[in-house]
């Protein structure tokens, strides 16, 4: 595949650049409702002017919903795949963010178009995914088990995505510009004064925190108009309320250079 890289913006993928700068694409792929790392969800206009390029130009959509079960605010958001009449997207999504990696599980929704291509290709790549815990994990959601663990664990997520923001304002809003935090187990943050991604990363570390730059999830080879201001990609999801504290603490005497 020759990869093109689209700049994202408060609304999303910006699918008018996409469009005039790759005309001949035939594939997007694209995560709509948290894009990784900036955390924007994709406006119902960007859905709508996705669908309708993908339909005129015969291309598919490759719609990544990996996180959508911890949205934090608001009312849930229209998928692709549901506002789809062409045929033209595939959903997938994994159970890695919401039980555990280790269970290297996963799903699609395939349109009837792919589905039996996908199947064959499925069988060629490594025969079938385990049967147990395929088994034990449709006994799990069976029983209610599943939907009681996104409740809890989303409204445990929501209570430390609101430490992390209200901590930012509280011990950093003069260094950092917190991002959108509606939904996700992570939340980007801009430098307000000039600092360097990768000394501050390597600094956090030294002090015992783990500090993202967002400069990872960018492509080198990408242009200008995908270029992001300086921040870093903060997790919150799995740390506990006093160690979340005592790294704003230390990230706010990284960034002031006590």
């Amino acid at each position: 595949a020759r990869v093109f890289p689209v700049p994202v913006d408060a609304q999303g993928l910006d699918v008018a650049y996409g469009v005039a700068h790759c005309p001949q694409a035939k594939l997007a792929y694209v995560t709509p409702s948290h894009q990784m790392p900036l955390g924007v969800s994709m406006s119902l206009p960007r859905r709508l002017a996705l669908l309708a390029w993908a339909a005129h130009n015969k291309a598919w959509l490759v719609e990544d919903d990996y996180d959508s079960e911890y949205r934090y605010t608001g009312a849930p958001l229209a998928s692709l795949q549901s506002l789809d009449r062409a045929g033209c997207v595939v959903y997938v999504g994994t159970l890695s963010k919401v039980l555990f990696p280790g269970l290297r599980l996963g799903y699609m929704v395939a349109p009837p178009a792919l589905a039996d291509a996908l199947v064959q290709a499925k069988a060629v790549m490594d025969r079938h995914t385990a049967i147990v815990p395929q088994m034990a994990l449709a006994d799990f959601i069976a029983e209610g088990h599943f939907g009681r663990h996104i409740r809890r664990t989303r409204d445990s997520n929501a209570e430390r995505r609101d430490l992390l923001v209200r901590g930012l304002a509280r011990e950093l809003d003069d260094q950092l510009l917190c991002g959108p935090a509606d939904s996700g187990l992570e939340l980007c943050a801009y430098f307000r004064a000039g600092h360097d991604e990768e000394t501050v990363s390597r600094a956090g570390l030294a002090r015992g925190i783990e500090l993202r730059p967002l400069g990872h999830y960018a492509d080198p080879a990408a242009g200008p108009e995908c270029a992001t201001p300086s921040g870093l990609l903060l997790g919150f999801a799995a740390i506990p309320p006093d160690e979340m504290a005592h790294g704003l603490q230390e990230l706010g005497r990284i960034l002031r250079g006590r």
